[in-house]
């Protein structure tokens, strides 16, 4: 036996009306830590984390459709299944969740530009990236963003010529 993390996105027969609808959906599910959460664009659909013990992927499905689409969740359609090991699990928790960040100072050099240079683009170039994070005391931004800016930015220099 292997412990599962099943990962299901369902649409219910109708719209929830309240939060508390929710919870009484799923309450036959918390021996199996559920978590779930309703898309606010569309209260008819829930997704739902669970875990539970089972021989192989094809009998962790199978439990976790029974477990969804039975009880106060009968009439319930699955859209989307995801199934992962814990071992799987585990490395992807274990995985840096931050994406990489960089400075304008760290653009600059990428770009082979002034630090002043950036921060003036940074203000007047809207295809230069947003600010991804703000500290006490800078910005950060996206390091792939930041290098797909910097790779395709208009290197071209003097005024536009007027195409009249």
């Amino acid at each position: 036996m292997a412990t599962w993390h099943i990962y299901t996105k369902l649409t219910l027969p109708q719209p929830l009306r309240e939060d508390a609808e929710l919870l009484d959906l799923t309450a036959h599910l918390t021996d199996h830590g559920v978590s779930a959460t309703i898309d606010p664009t569309d209260l008819a659909s829930i997704t739902i984390s669970l875990t539970l013990e089972a021989a192989g992927h094809l009998e962790a499905a199978q439990q976790a459709t029974d477990l969804q689409t039975a009880g106060p969740l009968a009439g319930a359609e699955i859209t989307t299944m995801s199934l992962r090991t814990e071992k799987d699990f585990n490395t992807d928790y274990a995985a840096a969740q931050i994406p990489d960040l960089v400075t304008l100072t760290d653009i600059a050099h990428h770009a082979g530009i002034t630090r002043q240079r950036v921060r003036e683009l940074s203000q007047k170039d809207p295809a230069f990236p947003p600010v991804a994070l703000t500290t006490n005391t800078v910005a950060l931004y996206l390091k792939s963003s930041a290098e797909a800016w910097a790779r395709n930015r208009n290197t071209t220099t003097g005024r536009p010529r007027n195409n009249r």
